[in-house]
């Protein structure tokens, strides 16, 4: 019922984006843990390309906060200890919109998806990255890679 009311949704928040050009903010996560990242396929859109899990920003919240909700929406736990990665920002005919790449790395793998949100979800070796994958979440670990930093462990709460 809900993957069928995102599916429903999303043309109409385009439409209005299409209409308002609102200025919109969105967080996309790198998860990993050890030399591996997880990545999903939502259920309400671009279903056949693995992408990072993330979504939009609410008013007035921080990339880091926004990482931390997403996270327990899409994936059952609330992670802190966010490093942001970039922030990009691209306008098209629906408006500007930034992109915020944040950073997490896990002490597990255990993760509990949102059936309504995340048709898959799955682990990948960072050097081995599937080959249907979206331009934004490689073009996001390609600079994560290239950096070779590592934050500190995240800490979860369940």
């Amino acid at each position: 019922m809900r993957r069928a009311l995102y599916r429903l949704a999303l043309p109409i928040f385009n439409g209005f984006r299409l209409i308002a050009r609102p200025r919109t903010r969105s967080v996309a996560c790198v998860i990993t843990h050890r030399d591996e990242v997880l990545l999903v396929r939502h259920t309400y859109r671009d279903q056949e390309r693995w992408t990072l899990p993330g979504g939009l920003r609410q008013s007035k919240e921080s990339a880091e906060d926004a990482a931390g909700r997403e996270m327990e929406e899409e994936l059952g736990r609330r992670l802190t200890g966010w490093r942001a990665v970039r922030a990009s920002r691209s306008r098209s005919r629906t408006g500007l919109h930034v992109t915020t790449c944040m950073h997490a790395e896990l002490d597990s793998r255990r993760v509990d998806p949102d059936a309504g949100e995340l048709a898959r979800t799955a682990w990948f070796p960072l050097n081995a990255l599937p080959n249907a994958i979206s331009a934004d979440a490689a073009e996001m670990l390609a600079l994560l890679n290239s950096s070779g930093q590592r934050p500190p462990k995240a800490a979860a709460r369940v």
